[in-house]
């Protein structure tokens, strides 16, 4: 397999109190572009999210900030809550002040469970999103039970190929 970006990837094994629950964090270090997704079990308690990137990425705050800092474009984060009461932290960035071109950056989804599913965005945009987060949900300790990176390197067989089990 050919290394064409440079990627880092953990698996974590967290306890809910009732079940362990596993779930992905993948970290594209020439894009700068964060990912979390859900691998086994429930979706992430949104006040688990900073303790969780801490224990994978422990200086995920310091790279996120200067990215952030090195932003052109004037930002806001929205936050919009349905009538159900799930909410988006929405980044926006102006692209054209003439024509009040606003795009979304990222979102951040929070069900109306406090929890969220998978998503991914560049790491400069999780810094406002999660400051954002940080002032409706207190962050609190994850049970981790395990952490463990992903070497996404090691040579896969390709299908078709034989076991070896016909072989003396």
């Amino acid at each position: 397999m050919e290394r064409i970006e440079r990627i880092e990837i953990w698996h974590i094994l967290w306890n809910d109190g009732e079940k362990t629950n596993r779930l992905s964090i993948r970290y594209n270090k020439d894009h700068e572009i964060i990912s979390l997704g859900i691998l086994h079990g429930r979706h992430l308690p949104v006040y688990y999210l900073e303790n969780i990137l801490d224990r994978a990425i422990p200086d995920w705050k310091e790279r996120a900030e200067t990215l952030h800092l090195s932003r052109v474009n004037p930002w806001i984060v929205e936050k919009h809550t349905s009538y159900y009461g799930s909410t988006n932290y929405i980044l926006r960035y102006l692209k054209d002040p003439v024509y009040f071109d606003t795009p979304i950056g990222a979102v951040l989804h929070v069900s109306c469970a406090n929890k969220i599913g998978s998503f991914s965005m560049w790491l400069g945009d999780l810094a406002p999103i999660m400051a954002k987060v940080r002032e409706d949900f207190q962050q609190e300790e994850a049970d981790i039970q395990k952490i463990f990176e992903i070497n996404i390197y090691q040579d896969f067989n390709e299908p078709g190929t034989p076991s070896g089990l016909l072989t003396k």
